[in-house]
């Protein structure tokens, strides 16, 4: 598992949310953060907006869940993977990876770790 990554958990009803691998799990094994994109939906924050064609999941306009960042450790990522709960994904590509990694870093709505994971990581806003 690496930066730009993506999944998506099988458990998931309906259509699954994609996740993607925002931070380098090489660098901070222990502190992986992940952020899921979601249907944009009126009214909704728009931080971050995916379009369709950004990633083959991708069908519609999609907004980044800052608020819903997850950290998770790498060996976590890889037993889930083994353990069938989660499927990869095509990765992004890393242009769009940098882009996120900006938006999150000045993001109001994500978590304080994961802003300090990216700075930590030489992710400037």
């Amino acid at each position: 598992m690496i930066l730009g990554d993506t999944f998506v958990f099988k458990a998931e009803d309906g259509d699954p949310h994609l996740w993607i691998v925002i931070t380098d799990p090489k660098a901070h094994p222990d502190d992986v953060w992940v952020v899921n994109a979601s249907t944009l939906r009126q009214g909704q924050d728009q931080e971050f907006v995916l379009n369709a064609g950004d990633h083959p999941m991708i069908v519609h306009a999609s907004v980044l869940r800052f608020d819903k960042a997850s950290k998770v450790s790498l060996q976590g990522l890889i037993k889930a993977l083994s353990d069938d709960e989660i499927e990869m994904r095509m990765p992004l590509d890393m242009a769009l990876v940098v882009q996120i990694q900006k938006a999150a870093r000045v993001s109001e709505s994500i978590k304080i770790g994961c802003k300090k994971t990216l700075d930590e990581q030489g992710v400037e806003p």
